[in-house]
């Protein structure tokens, strides 16, 4: 999902964001971000970043320690979708701001060791981008579309 990976201490920029063998999720915020910079109408971008560990959901771009020990609350929204309580969003306005949410998270997943990899992740990372735009047709109206990106939907949408 994020391209060919390197071992980096967690202060280095992470090349595999940004260079030939990226993977789609760069790709795709790259494009995405783009793409509205071209739209006519009034709208914003917002980037939230979590994983999903031991059943627990986990704010990645949440730096306080005591939010990711006990996870966040999982809800029932107003119009019958999910929510979850206290995820962070964070405001996207250039290619290097959804890189940088991209960069945090990564560098807060929880992973371990096991006998193939050295930084395997027992979890599952979701990374959404929520675009909210006027409607032209009524100006008092919001328009609000979602894209959910996951290393591994269909376990997720099977468990």
């Amino acid at each position: 999902m994020i391209g060919e990976f390197q071992e980096s201490n967690p202060f280095a920029p992470l090349p595999f964001l940004t260079s030939e063998h990226r993977g789609i999720l760069p790709r795709a915020l790259e494009k995405i971000v783009r793409h509205i910079k071209t739209i006519d109408r009034r709208c914003s971008l917002f980037g939230s970043f979590f994983e999903v560990y031991n059943e627990k959901v986990y704010d990645l771009l949440n730096p306080k320690t005591s939010v990711r020990r006990e996870g966040l609350e999982l809800r029932e929204s107003k119009d019958g979708g999910n929510k979850i309580v206290d995820l962070l969003k964070f405001d996207i306005r250039s290619v290097d701001d959804a890189l940088q949410c991209l960069r945090v998270g990564l560098k807060n997943r929880i992973t371990g060791c096991s006998h193939a990899n050295t930084k395997s992740s027992r979890s599952h990372s979701i990374f959404q981008l929520v675009l909210i735009q006027d409607d032209e047709d009524n100006p008092n109206q919001k328009i609000t579309s979602k894209v959910i990106l996951s290393d591994n939907c269909t376990y997720l949408w099977n468990s």
